[in-house]
């Protein structure tokens, strides 16, 4: 690297809380074994799975890094500009990369370490001074892991709003499948019953009528639940066309008559303003499952009523199958 592009190379690490505590000499040390590299713009900086040999601190332009969501989009995770780095914790964890990084803009990036000098070879030639820059690395690592638990923690109005959004399903009001398996400390007590609903012909009503229908049958078996709920239950949409319903001190005995009336009123529910037919109901299968501590975890107890419910419908559905 020419002396210029060095002295560059140099300023461009200074810049970035990651090497601001170096020495002159350790910025220049470091910066020999960078590079720049341009990447134009759509160019992939990495992808999802490729080693993490490098970390980059973008010069010019603009890089968004992303994730893909399993369901064939990805989401923008953050997009960095001049003077931000990006990538150093799975270079620094040694992991593959789980996301992917691509120049929105062309970009100018320097690259560190150099293509072909392994991270490990350069620890092994400055040892303290790799030392001094993971030291810094770790320092950042928990001072925004404590930074997010306070934000987190506080009750900040967009803090809440974002929480409710993610945890509530928009279409039914009910909550969500990550609030009946992430949240259950705030609610669970003992026994706590679960009940979990599934619609038997529900394809056949979307065949014959639409998605448009099965839209507004989802409002109206939610809009169903609330007097089965008591005064400590609540309503889950827990997967597409599947419902659940907690109810907390419930007994085996309640908790099997709710299921038996839900059941009932699942085959009695008018449809005809989805669907123009007066003559379609819907037939249901129901499972019920109590948790107790001494039980095991209230993830299992979940697992175990959705396989019961599959049983249920196997079986030939319109019926309730206990634990």
């Amino acid at each position: 690297m020419a002396e210029g592009e060095l002295s560059e190379a140099a300023a461009l690490l200074r810049g970035t809380s990651l090497f601001s505590a170096l020495g002159e000499e350790e910025l220049y040390s470091l910066a020999g074994f960078a590079e720049l590299l341009a990447y134009s713009r759509g160019a992939a900086v990495f992808r999802a799975g490729d080693p993490s040999d490098a970390l980059f601190i973008v010069k010019e332009g603009e890089v968004a890094v992303s994730k893909d969501t399993g369901e064939g989009r990805s989401v923008t995770l953050a997009t960095f500009i001049p003077g931000e780095c990006f990538g150093e914790l799975d270079f620094f964890a040694r992991t593959p990369r789980n996301a992917a990084a691509v120049a929105e803009k062309d970009a100018l990036l320097l690259v560190f370490p150099r293509r072909g000098v392994p991270f490990e070879n350069l620890i092994g030639t400055r040892p303290k001074l790799f030392a001094k820059v993971l030291h810094t690395f770790l320092t950042t690592v928990a001072q925004r892991i404590r930074a997010t638990n306070q934000l987190l923690t506080e009750n900040v109005p967009w803090v809440k709003e974002l929480r409710r959004q993610a945890l509530t399903d928009s279409h039914t009001g009910l909550f969500t499948k990550p609030y009946l398996e992430e949240e259950y400390p705030s609610f669970l007590a003992e026994p706590t019953a679960l009940i979990m609903l599934k619609p038997d012909n529900f394809k056949q009503m979307n065949d014959a009528w639409g998605h448009k229908a099965g839209d507004g049958a989802m409002k109206l078996l939610a809009a169903m639940l609330p007097p089965f709920l008591g005064s400590k239950g609540f309503g889950v949409r827990y997967r597409g066309n599947e419902l659940a319903v907690v109810l907390p001190g419930s007994s085996e005995r309640a908790a099997r008559q709710a299921a038996e009336r839900l059941r009932q009123a699942v085959k009695e529910l008018d449809l005809s303003s989805v669907t123009g037919s007066p003559e379609f109901r819907l037939s249901a299968s129901l499972a019920v499952v109590v948790h107790r501590r001494a039980d095991g975890e209230w993830p299992e107890a979940v697992a175990a009523a959705y396989r019961l419910l599959y049983r249920a419908r196997n079986d030939g559905g319109d019926r309730v199958y206990e634990d």
